[in-house]
């Protein structure tokens, strides 16, 4: 086989006069900045983690505490409501943020989607049971009735 050399010349135009020369670096990048970033981001997720979750607890707590205290049941079910509602916000506001952090506006973006998509499953898991809640009480609902005989005329008949 014959050997072939190649040749690449790079050849300044812009008129400049001065001769510009491109130097080579053998600098290696192992990602060891971007490691350390990392680690850096998921133990500060972590760290806001715990104490999410002992806030919830006391949060909690003190909720479930209000018709103890005050006798109110229609108070405490609001209040565990409107927490709910507060916690599926943040969970949603802390997603984009951890999609952020990680991967920037991209990451955001799809951990916002994955959080709505997840609270969507657990809307139609829910709208279910609902319904066959709903099916089971009209079912008992109705055999009630024939054992007491409402379903059925002065005679025994229907």
């Amino acid at each position: 086989m014959a050997e072939k050399e190649y040749r690449i010349t790079l050849v300044n135009d812009t008129g400049g006069g001065e001769e510009s020369k491109s130097t080579a670096t053998n600098v290696f990048n192992d990602g060891a900045k971007d490691e350390n970033k990392n680690k850096s981001i998921f133990s500060k997720m972590a760290a806001v983690k715990y104490a999410a979750n002992v806030a919830d607890r006391v949060i909690t707590s003190n909720i479930n505490m209000v018709s103890l205290r005050t006798g109110h049941e229609a108070l405490q079910q609001r209040l565990h409501t409107h927490y709910g509602y507060a916690k599926k916000g943040i969970s949603f506001v802390t997603s984009v943020v951890q999609g952020a952090m990680v991967a920037g506006a991209p990451g955001a973006l799809i951990n916002g989607a994955l959080n709505i998509g997840n609270e969507l499953v657990n809307l139609a898991i829910r709208q279910n049971e609902i319904s066959v809640a709903r099916q089971q009480e009209s079912i008992t609902q109705y055999l009630n009735q024939i054992r007491i005989g409402a379903n059925s005329g002065r005679i025994g008949k229907n």
